[in-house]
């Protein structure tokens, strides 16, 4: 499974960061794209943030790293992983203060 994430990497379909503290990894976020589907030009955001550092501007700055790479990247829209808009109040209020309507 880790072989297939970094093939993906290699060929420019997923741009993967991490948000590290203390050398532990406290978050990660992914943009995916597939250059396969009807829409080529659309990025996805996956994002993890640990419960102990949430509210600590660090999903905030993943968010904002990816949009800058999907921005760089020629992609004229970016959505969600599924559900993201409902599961959970304060990653809806980021969203939304970046921009994501549900």
């Amino acid at each position: 499974m880790l072989s297939a994430w970094v093939n993906e990497i290699d060929r420019g379909a997923i741009v993967s960061l991490l948000a590290v503290r203390d050398g532990a990894v406290v978050g990660c976020g992914t943009l995916v794209r597939d250059p396969h589907s009807w829409s080529p030009h659309v990025g996805e955001i996956r994002m993890v943030v640990s419960q102990d550092v949430r509210g600590q501007g660090v999903g905030r700055a993943l968010v904002g790293q990816l949009l800058g790479v999907a921005r760089d990247r020629g992609y004229r829209r970016v959505s969600l992983e599924t559900g993201t808009m409902e599961a959970f109040a304060p990653a809806r209020a980021l969203y939304r203060s970046v921009g994501f309507e549900p």
